[in-house]
């Protein structure tokens, strides 16, 4: 029976930025973004660095969901200067979750380590991650 307050995400990149990049599109997907408002953008960096693929892939679902639910900015695009195993760097296109015409679906609290694993398959980064919701 599966758990309600959980839900997985299937991630995979042929890079790491693909890989990162498959994540911000992940976890819009669980908050039903469809269309992106036309907005004032706001810009923010986010710059982490992590002891493992896993660590790293954790703080970063973690980091975009805090600007969601906290700072209620909406990631939209992002260009990254870096990202690897072990860091990731990237600036973030936002706009105010205020613009959107409908509410966000549902509420995502935290990416967990349950089973996480990261790893190379056939020439793709691919990773499941849970979700607390």
């Amino acid at each position: 029976m599966p758990h309600t307050s959980e839900v997985g995400l299937r991630l995979w990149g042929r890079t790491w930025k693909e890989f990162y990049a498959a994540a911000v599109r992940g976890l819009l997907a669980l908050y039903d973004v469809r269309r992106v408002p036309k907005a004032a953008v706001r810009r923010r960096k986010i710059v982490l660095k992590a002891e493992s693929p896993e660590e790293l892939l954790v703080a970063w679902l973690d980091e975009l969901n805090f600007y969601i639910t906290a700072k209620r900015l909406l990631p939209v695009a992002q260009s990254f200067q870096r990202a690897g195993p072990d860091a990731v760097g990237a600036s973030l296109r936002m706009v105010p979750l205020d613009a959107m015409r409908r509410p966000l679906k549902g509420e995502v609290k935290a990416a967990s380590y349950h089973k996480l694993k990261v790893e190379r398959l056939r020439g793709r980064w691919c990773a499941t991650v849970i979700l607390d919701v």
